[in-house]
């Protein structure tokens, strides 16, 4: 296993970044780059650390100490000259305040949950007047919301409460 390392003073949104990289086409894919120079800035983005960072096991042992900033991505082969050009530009044209694919639909969740219960709250289930054809087609789309966000994969979903 061979490690590469690049340096880049900025923040990273965490998320955003491994979904980026795992769309380079590299001769290598990149699965897990290890941010190991950054400290975590909110629940989604890291900024570099102000010093060197301990890197520790599990066990509380420090193994060595990355620089400020210091990506370390893990690959079986080193990286050729245009797959370290690509990584360099990757992270160069990263823009932590954008989301990823999942952290859009969190928030979109987020957002639209209340409105969903306030939608499930509202709607007269059993007499309703007016125009049946339109009121049903309301209650089929306001059942169809709730199916939707109920049978989403939530596993991933960001809980972490500290920022």
């Amino acid at each position: 296993m061979i490690t590469e390392k690049f340096i880049e003073l900025k923040n990273f949104n965490r998320d955003l970044l491994g979904e980026e990289l795992a769309a380079l086409v590299l001769a290598e894919p990149i699965s897990d780059p290890h941010l190991a120079g950054f400290v975590k800035l909110t629940a989604r983005t890291v900024e570099p650390a102000p010093s060197l960072v301990a890197i520790v096991t599990n066990k509380g042992i420090v193994t060595d100490s990355a620089e400020p900033g210091e990506i370390r991505i893990n690959v079986e082969t080193a990286l050729a000259g245009a797959d370290l050009t690509t990584l360099a530009a990757a992270f160069a044209v990263h823009d932590s305040t954008q989301l990823s694919t999942e952290q859009q639909r969190a928030d979109k969740d987020e957002t639209g949950l209340p409105l969903l219960l306030e939608d499930l709250e509202r709607a007269k289930w059993d007499a309703v007047p007016g125009n049946q054809q339109v009121v049903n087609s309301a209650h089929i789309e306001t059942l169809r919301r709730a199916v939707q966000f109920l049978f989403r994969d939530h596993s991933s979903a960001n809980i972490d409460t500290d920022d």
